[in-house]
């Protein structure tokens, strides 16, 4: 599109209002010109037009099928394995399709068919007549076997008459594996300038028709502004509405916000009482379990303690009647929470999660209130202290109804006992032979003693066999969970010879392994160095060597080359001499005169041209004064339209003087006539005459007025037309501004193509005595470049060989290099691995040692406690017997029984001690083996991190050097492929000398072209050189890294073994504090054991001594 048309009128646009057009509105597509549809077709392919436009109406097919209209067409025809296209689909296309093609553009490959010349003469001829340019590219592919595809038609076919008439040349081009053939059109500097003048001459005539088409652009953007404004107005509405609505749910957000803060107190407040409430509840079921286990241990009690049993029992039934009364307000209370956090849960719910739709910038105001999981995390809570709450109340009333139970089998024998001992005490008041029934209801009683003791002894053992079954349970598991506690249990234990041996075993084990290892690696290391050094000393002289030689054959190839440039330069000038003479020989030849005939014929176009833009030019200078002529007609017709305007005005204003006069007239005329009439009526009657004629006289004065307003609507209709005379008078006076300046343009423009038409005459002459100079220097030329070429050649084949035999040679070295690293690191890997096992037995046979020895230590004392535990029964049951036969009053009977309870309560006191002594001391030996387990664990694991570390940085330098040999061949590879380039470059030139000679002309237009190509070479010369520099220095670069790699190896080692022995040292330390702290243990535990036996003996003997006081 144009871009001066778009500025015209976008400028138009902005000086006229938009009011006039709000009420005019476009019906149909159709009503646009053709050349709105021409700049919109621009944007589009021809194929894409064809589809969419051909079938609609008639007149879209005359646009598509007019001369003045050009169409943009790109074909592609795409060659897969399973789809096969032809130049047979590219005919029947175009036989479908007739059109008017001036540029064609085809891009294919991998079918040479494409290649036929008289088939593309014939398709053009026949059906594309109107074709100017035509751009054609065929690609084509070197096989596997490095042959290229010769086309079996040849390529002579395309230098026809046909050909060269359309100024259609034919082109070559070999990169490497890739071949191009190109059809180019030879376009001079003149024939562009031709072609832009006819672009701007389409231009000037597309310019009326966009002209006319401006005020249905105006139309339709008036129309779009109105629309966007409405658009605009109503979306700010809404804006509006949005804010409110937003606001709105703000204030629901914040008073939300405000009732859970409410409710959130409120249930923090309840939580806590409720808290409370559960810890005193249960402080009072502990209360009531420890007075029920009092209540059971005092069962044997005399009836003077009864009274007080009574009286706990009253206490406790109350206490128990006040926490069932608790517990149903506890629970109505829960009842009503449950349902009250049942009902607004949702809605709570509900409004944490709506707070999604609030804007961002609200949300960033009011979001430091944490609402959102605090009060659901809250009411999870709740719900949790609830169901513990209810889970303590069912135990509760389980713990209660035992109470009770028991609390009535408790009451029956006491009311018996005393009531037994109410009449017993009556009957001593009367007799004293109520006396040995007393004593007979006080054997009773001891029997009755006897029989609870021996139960009270069967309960003890049931609980005693419980909890050895317990522990037994727990050791299990402890043994199933992890094994390897044992080992740490024997570690406390005393040192056995067995462990320092397998510690020296294995620590002087590990210390030959690593020095072995380490001596390994510093012979490896020191032979490396020689290596490398050998090598860089070599590779530096070899460096040496290569640039001394490639400067001094460079810098005599050089004095060569501008010696020879200078004989050429004086030979050229010779022969300049020469050719002139051989002008008229030249011209018998084929190719000249086909080149000159070529020549004349552009010369006679450009000449047919010259005419044809001086007739426009003359067309344009009429076209000119014609649009001058109607220019002043259309000024004078305005004038002359001013006049006659300003006569009407004048007559008008003199017509309305009249007509009022005459309206005046006649209004006092009917009054004076109604007033006769009047006075007529009253005096005669009335007269039918001059009524009528009254009437005539009111129609007449209507038919007048009507008149009148007619005459000013046409006034109107006048004023309306002279405005819009009066803008088109303006817009035609900036059209012709306009008109004048491209026309001033253009009388530049062509100017300059004169001044451009005789240069290029000039030109030709020109290029006719250069070309019969160049034709002479060819041939001296292509000789000189076949010598240069034999002599790159074999500079070439000898340096290529000289690299790569040493690129070879280095190759192979890296490759002794790398099988060495690799079997040394099998070596280590293997020594690793024996370590592992060695390792992996010993722990196994420790182990089970362990296993053994903390099963027998194990039974050995479950062994002694049952002894102990036989021993004092032993001793109970003698003294039980001793007591017994000395039992003769009754006053000594009272406080046996006293004794028997108190060394009852010594006994189970004492259970309870052992008891927890022995779950102490397990707590004790399960946290040693757990701190040690840790400790092991880590050792094991830094042992792990430092083999494997060690095992990864031999595997990280194999990689590497792996890596950097690959990048060797690679490099190689690259060298090898510069080379062929190299190599098919100079084949390509020697192609294009031979070959070509239109091609040698443009190359050879320059006299210092083959100094250029020399510079490049040398340049490339010294890339390589360059390349081999760097790849040296990459090399010893690589050296280096290898040399600290080592370095930072030995460190490791070294570290690792400092490591081993520290952890070492600190293994037998923990170990020997260990065994320390085991006797210790052992003998706080003896010492407890033994003073458990001598408590017994001496209340026993307390009681004996008692028993003689009071005989």
């Amino acid at each position: 599109m144009n871009k001066f048309k778009r500025k015209l009128v976008f400028n138009e646009l902005l000086e006229e209002p938009t009011k006039k057009f709000r009420n005019q509105l476009i019906t149909c597509l159709e009503d646009l010109s053709n050349e709105i549809f021409y700049e919109i077709f621009d944007y589009l392919n021809g194929c894409e037009i064809v589809k969419t436009f051909s079938n609609l109406n008639s007149r879209f097919k005359q646009l598509l099928y007019s001369s003045s209209f050009l169409i943009k067409t790109h074909f592609y025809l795409f060659n897969y394995d399973k789809m096969i296209n032809t130049s047979n689909e590219l005919e029947i296309f175009s036989t479908e399709i007739y059109l008017n093609l001036k540029i064609l553009f085809i891009h294919c490959s991998d079918n040479i068919i494409f290649l036929d010349a008289y088939r593309w003469e014939k398709l053009i001829l026949h059906y594309y007549p109107q074709l100017e340019i035509f751009y054609f590219i065929y690609y084509d592919r070197m096989n596997n076997d490095n042959q290229y595809s010769t086309y079996s038609y040849g390529l002579n076919q395309f230098s026809s008459s046909f050909w060269i008439q359309h100024r259609w040349i034919f082109n070559v081009q070999i990169d490497n594996t890739d071949i191009k053939y190109m059809f180019e059109k030879k376009v001079s500097d003149s024939e562009s300038l031709i072609g832009s003048l006819h672009r701007r001459v389409n231009e000037l005539e597309h310019f009326e028709s966009l002209a006319r088409s401006q005020q249905n652009y105006e139309l339709a953007l008036s129309t779009t502004r109105e629309k966007h404004e409405q658009e605009i107005i109503s979306l700010n509405e809404k804006l509006q509405n949005i804010q409110m609505n937003l606001q709105e749910k703000n204030v629901e957000t914040d008073e939300l916000r405000i009732q859970l803060e409410i409710t959130y107190k409120n249930n923090e407040k309840a939580t806590l009482e409720r808290i409370e409430t559960i810890n005193h509840l249960n402080e009072q079921l502990h209360d009531c379990e420890r007075k029920y286990s009092d209540l059971l241990t005092t069962s044997s009690l005399e009836s003077s303690n009864q009274i007080e049993t009574k009286r706990q029992l009253t206490t406790m039934t109350e206490d128990k009647e006040k926490l069932e009364h608790k517990c149903q307000e506890l629970q109505s209370e829960i009842r009503t929470l449950r349902e009250h956090l049942g009902e607004n849960e949702q809605e709570i719910d509900n409004d944490i999660f709506s707070m999604k739709s609030i804007p961002i910038s609200d949300y960033d105001r009011n979001g430091k209130l944490p609402l959102d999981g605090s009060l659901i995390n809250e009411n999870i809570r709740l719900k949790e202290r609830i169901d513990e709450f209810l889970s303590n109340e069912k135990r509760f009333i389980e713990i209660n109804e035992e109470l009770q139970r028991k609390l009535q089998d408790y009451e029956f024998p006491s009311k018996r006992s005393y009531s037994s001992s109410s009449s017993s005490s009556n009957e001593t008041v009367i007799t004293t032979s109520i006396h040995m029934e007393k004593i007979k209801e006080l054997t009773n009683q001891v029997e009755t003693l006897e029989k609870d003791y021996s139960d009270l002894q069967e309960k003890y053992e049931y609980e005693k066999h419980e909890l050895q079954t317990m522990l037994e349970q727990l050791r299990e598991d402890v043994i199933e969970l992890d094994k390897s506690k044992q080992f740490y249990i024997d570690l406390c234990e005393e040192k056995s010879p067995m462990d320092d041996r397998l510690q020296t075993k294995f620590d002087f084990e590990l210390k030959s392994k690593l020095d072995d290892l380490r001596r390994i690696l510093e012979e490896d290391y020191n032979e490396k160095l020689l290596f490398h050094k050998n090598n860089q000393e070599k590779l530096e002289r070899d460096n040496q060597n290569l640039k001394n030689k490639y400067s001094q054959d460079l810098e005599q190839q050089s004095k060569e080359f501008y010696q020879e440039m200078e004989a050429v330069k004086i030979k050229h000038e010779k022969q300049i001499i020469e050719l002139n003479n051989e002008i008229d020989i030249l011209r018998t030849n084929d190719d000249a005169n086909n080149r000159l005939v070529y020549t004349e014929k552009e010369f006679e176009q450009l000449k047919h041209d010259y005419y044809d833009l001086n007739i426009k030019q003359k067309e344009l200078l009429k076209n000119y004064s014609i649009l001058e002529n109607q220019n002043h007609n259309l000024l004078n017709s305005i004038d002359q339209i001013d006049k006659e305007n300003n006569q009407l005005k004048e007559n008008f204003s003199h017509e309305e003087e009249k007509l009022l006069n005459e309206i005046k007239e006649l209004n006092e005329l009917n009054q004076h006539q109604q007033e006769e009439l009047l006075s007529i009526q009253k005096q005669t009657g009335f007269n039918q005459n001059n009524l009528q004629d009254i009437q005539s006289f009111q129609l007449r004065i209507n038919n007048y007025e009507n008149s009148i307003s007619q005459y000013e609507e046409f006034r109107l209709k006048l004023e309306n037309n002279l405005q819009k005379i009066t803008q088109q008078r303006d817009k035609n006076k900036t059209d012709l501004k306009l008109a004048q300046d491209m026309l001033k343009t253009k009388e530049d423009e062509f100017n300059q193509l004169k001044s451009n038409l005789d240069e290029c005459e000039k030109n030709l002459q020109d290029n006719k005595q250069q070309f019969i100079q160049y034709n002479t220097t060819i041939n001296d030329l292509q000789k000189q470049i076949e010598l240069q070429t034999q002599e790159l050649n074999q500079t070439r084949l000898t340096v290529n060989q000289n690299i790569e035999h040493e690129y070879r040679e280095k190759l192979m070295a890296f490759d002794v290099e790398k099988s060495q690293f690799e079997q040394r690191l099998q070596q280590a890997n293997q020594a690793l691995n024996l370590a592992d096992c060695h390792l992996e037995q010993e722990i196994s046979k420790i182990k089970l040692s362990l296993e053994q020895e903390y099963s027998r230590r194990y039974e050995n004392d479950l062994k002694r406690h049952q002894y102990e535990l036989n021993q004092l029964r032993q001793k109970l049951t003698k003294e039980i017997e001793n007591k017994r036969k000395l039992i003769t009053p009754v006053n000594a009977i009272n406080n046996s029984q006293q004794d028997i309870e108190e060394i009852k309560k010594v006994y189970r006191t004492e259970i309870d001690r052992l008891y927890r002594e022995n779950v102490e001391l397990s707590q004790h030996q399960a946290k040693l083996i757990d701190s040690h387990q840790k400790q092991m664990e880590i050792m094991k694991k830094e042992l792990d991190d430092g083999y494997n570390n060690v095992i990864k940085e031999f595997q990280r330098e194999q990689t590497r050097l792996e890596t950097r040999c690959d990048q060797l061949k690679q490099q190689l590879l690259d060298s090898q492929k510069t080379i062929e380039q190299l190599k098919s470059n100079l084949n390509r030139l020697k192609r294009n000398h031979f070959n070509e000679l239109p091609n040698v002309k443009q190359t050879n237009t320059n006299q210092y072209d083959n100094k250029d190509q020399q510079n490049i070479m040398k340049k490339r010369i010294i890339n390589h050189v360059k390349s081999l520099e760097q790849s040296n220095e990459a090399l010893n670069q690589e050296r280096t890294l290898h040399a600290k790699q080592v370095n930072e190896f030995q460190q490791t080692i070294s570290s690792l073994q400092e490591k081993i022995i520290d952890k070492s040292k600190q293994h037998t330390r923990s170990t020997n504090e260990i065994k320390l702290e085991l006797p210790q243990e052992r003998l706080t535990t003896q010492r407890r054991a033994i003073s458990r036996p001598t408590s017994l003996a001496e209340s026993a003997q307390v009681f004996l001594s008692i028993l003689l006081n009071q005989k």
